[in-house]
């Protein structure tokens, strides 16, 4: 029997016996996949979250291999009716959105694909990446994806709950470009949902979040992209009404499908306001929709051409971690 310890977090603490948990005893069967409190990498899984909102308590961390011993992982869940949460890229600030105190934490980590398909048209990406991994990976191919904004945010929580991203007027959402899912059901199934295979899953995978299954790939239509032009321009609060009137005149009359902005005002000493600018375009700068913008003078600015992997990492610096 293991004995009970105490985790410290923000919220609190609670007391975890892992032999009390019957989820943790009906994956013992599975070979190296299986972490307690005194190993680093429960240490590690446990601790691997964007916002200390989330720092619970799991029983056990659960960080399978490959989809198969996931599939084997569930099952043996499911029988037992266990208690688990699920953790992707840990970007949600949601407390027990994808943690849990006393239960199995399952996490992506493992579970890694990223690849480009022959004709450059398919991207398969696993649940365990960032969109700063995608974008990276997919810059050398001249590619990108509809993806977060940020590079910081995980890939599957963004894709299963609808995916605001810069290629939205053109694309859709970022799970408008999925063409397929590897998911693995609660029965420990592993199947591919698409338009011609469980087109009802494929459906409601599009926005419905994690309630229909665990996705361990995700196929996206790949985006040819070499450079675009973008960055933030910030406004002093001198001109806070000159920028509302712009953001208010922009999304009016988007008549420019390349453009994607995120207007915000900036609380502090002093308010400010700040507008993330994207045109997807390599050689044109400064386009005439956001002309409402950009003439507003500047206190700072870093619009220049950039790739979309620059882009995100410059985005992701916005991230403040542990919060």
């Amino acid at each position: 029997m293991r004995a009970a310890s105490t985790i410290f977090s923000l919220a609190g603490s609670v007391a975890v016996d892992a032999s009390l948990s019957t989820g943790c005893t009906a994956l013992s069967a599975i070979d190296n996949a299986v972490f307690y409190q005194d190993s680093a990498v429960y240490g590690y899984e446990a601790k691997h979250f964007w916002s200390n909102t989330e720092l619970m308590s799991p029983a056990c961390v659960f960080r399978p291999q490959s989809s198969t011993q996931l599939a084997d992982g569930i099952k043996a869940l499911v029988d037992v009716d266990a208690q688990f949460a699920v953790r992707g890229g840990g970007h949600m600030g949601i407390r027990g959105s994808n943690n849990i105190d006393n239960g199995v934490l399952i996490v992506m980590s493992n579970l890694t694909t990223l690849s480009v398909s022959e004709d450059k048209s398919t991207v398969s990406i696993g649940p365990g990446h960032t969109w700063g991994d995608v974008y990276a990976h997919l810059e050398p191919y001249g590619l990108t994806a509809a993806g977060g904004r940020l590079g910081p945010v995980g890939v599957p929580g963004l894709l299963l709950a609808g995916g605001i991203n810069f290629y939205g007027n053109q694309v859709g959402f970022g799970c408008d470009t999925v063409k397929n899912y590897e998911v693995v059901l609660a029965n420990g199934s592993i199947v591919n949902a698409n338009k011609t295979s469980h087109p009802d899953l494929f459906w409601a995978l599009k926005g419905g979040s994690s309630n229909f299954g665990i996705v361990t790939r995700f196929d996206l239509e790949a985006i040819k992209s070499t450079k675009v032009w973008a960055g933030t321009h910030t406004v002093s609060a001198q001109y806070v009404d000159r920028f509302l009137e712009a953001a208010a005149t922009y999304a009016s009359n988007i008549y420019d499908e390349k453009t994607h902005v995120v207007p915000a005002l900036v609380p502090g000493d002093e308010l400010l306001a700040s507008v993330i600018l994207f045109y997807d375009s390599e050689d044109e700068s400064y386009p005439e929709i956001f002309k409402p913008f950009t003439d507003i003078p500047a206190i700072s600015s870093t619009l220049d051409f950039k790739t979309v992997s620059e882009f995100a990492t410059e985005t992701g610096q916005m991230v403040v971690p542990g919060i």
